[in-house]
């Protein structure tokens, strides 16, 4: 009689033992080698040859599973870049203008943009994503995106005192886009309007006393 169990293993082994023999198996549980059961080694062999080969197939299997998850799952996220980018880059569907603004030209034409419904709300989208734990690093981090390329804007259009960058040519006071900035880094940090409005201020006046400390630097070297 021909009898499987499960050993320590985990392998399936084939035992032949003597009928006459009183020690029967209980089913369901392994049963106890002794002296007079012999192996049925063919058996064995077969049965584990068996298993490896099917064992290979799918570990060919998940191999090829493996590698298209793995491709799938960097296409979605060279997708989410992309997106990102676009949404970071571009201030609405409709617009040309990207940041950094590249000429006082784009910046009035961001302005005009941004006093319609559709030019603020791309507006307020784009500034909205900008990230910074503070305030007033946010608002640097917009400044430099919006003057680093026109005119020199003060909050007034007047020089500060004392001021290392010299006379000024714009007052950001007045531009539509900064008043939609402010209001966004009010509701994005939880301020007063006063609050913001003076972060901004103090942002503006010291982006543009580092762009003069960075010309005079520049100067000094060249002479």
């Amino acid at each position: 009689m021909i009898l499987k169990i499960i050993s320590v293993s985990g392998k399936a082994v084939c035992l032949e033992y003597d009928n006459t023999k009183k020690n029967k198996s209980v089913p369901g549980k392994a049963i106890r080698l002794e002296d007079d059961y012999t192996v049925n080694s063919t058996y064995v062999n077969s049965e584990s040859e068996g298993v490896e080969k099917s064992l290979i197939v799918i570990d060919k299997k998940l191999d090829i599973m493996n590698r298209y998850i793995i491709a799938m799952k960097n296409a979605i996220e060279n997708i989410s870049v992309d997106i990102q980018t676009s949404v970071k880059t571009n201030i609405c569907a409709n617009s040309k203008i990207r940041l950094p603004i590249r000429s006082d030209q784009d910046l009035l034409t961001l302005e005009e943009l941004s006093k319609s419904q559709q030019g603020q709300i791309g507006l307020r989208e784009r500034f909205s994503i900008e990230s910074s734990e503070s305030m007033y690093g946010f608002f640097r981090s917009i400044v430099q995106l919006l003057f680093a390329n026109t005119v020199r804007y003060t909050w007034t259009g007047k020089s500060a005192y004392n001021a290392q960058y010299g006379t000024a040519s714009g007052n950001a006071s007045e531009l539509h886009i900064v008043d939609v900035l402010i209001d966004v880094a009010q509701t994005k940090y939880h301020v007063d309007r006063s609050r913001s409005k003076t972060e901004f201020m103090r942002a503006l006046h010291n982006f543009n006393e580092s762009v003069a400390s960075r010309r005079k630097r520049k100067n000094n070297d060249n002479t």
